[in-house]
């Protein structure tokens, strides 16, 4: 069993919500994506790079999540599976 299968089991049986937590996301695959609905995220991704390109990789706290979800027009939850590939 992976180590990512240890967690998912671990959430699942602590019935945390996943998109209550922190998560981490590459910038440089954000600006490449092609959703058109995640176009805010993609102009914040290039704002955050520009602003430090030496750190591509960030964590993003819930509450940030849920903010970068209202500017796309998306669901905390929607917001965060499209962003992480996560299964709800």
């Amino acid at each position: 069993m992976s180590a990512l299968d240890v967690l998912k089991d671990a959430m699942e049986q602590t019935e945390v919500p996943p998109h209550k937590l922190v998560c981490a996301v590459d910038l440089r695959v954000i600006m490449a994506g092609i959703d058109p609905e995640l176009e805010p995220l993609r102009r914040w991704a290039r704002n955050r790079l520009i602003a430090d390109s030496k750190t591509p990789v960030v964590p993003l706290e819930p509450d940030e999540v849920a903010t970068l979800a209202m500017f796309c027009g998306l669901s905390h939850e929607d917001f965060f599976q499209r962003l992480t590939g996560a299964d709800g």
